[in-house]
């Protein structure tokens, strides 16, 4: 049974990563100029750090079968990428004048297709 597990695991995270490209690829497409994947620090990891125009967007990028599951980002992820582009910002002190946006991508696997929720939560 743990091997059965094992390999589900292994399956959702390389969705997860293709699905991370796939936003990477469509984020370039809208003219976002994509700073950071994968940002890590203690309290968590961002998906992806973009800039669009004068705003920094931390995007979230959530694979599921179908879209229903809208409140895929708990609160205790919010605070934890909250807290992760704190760190960011105290790094990368050029974009502390920017404005700050929480996105997240959802992916719906059923269907193919995907949604841009723009200023997700705040």
């Amino acid at each position: 049974m743990k091997h059965k597990k094992q390999k589900n695991i292994d399956k959702r995270y390389i969705r997860g990563i293709v699905a991370e490209f796939q936003t990477i690829n469509i984020l370039k497409r809208q003219k976002y100029e994509i700073l950071h994947h994968r940002f890590q620090h203690l309290n968590g990891e961002i998906d992806i750090i973009a800039k669009d125009n004068n705003e920094l967007v931390a995007v979230e990028v959530k694979h599921r079968q179908t879209y229903r599951t809208i409140r895929c980002v708990k609160i205790k992820q919010r605070k934890n990428i909250k807290k992760t582009l704190s760190y960011f910002l105290e790094q990368y002190h050029e974009y502390k004048k920017y404005s700050i946006r929480f996105d997240v991508v959802l992916f719906a696997a059923k269907y193919r297709q995907y949604a841009h929720l723009k200023g997700a939560f705040k």
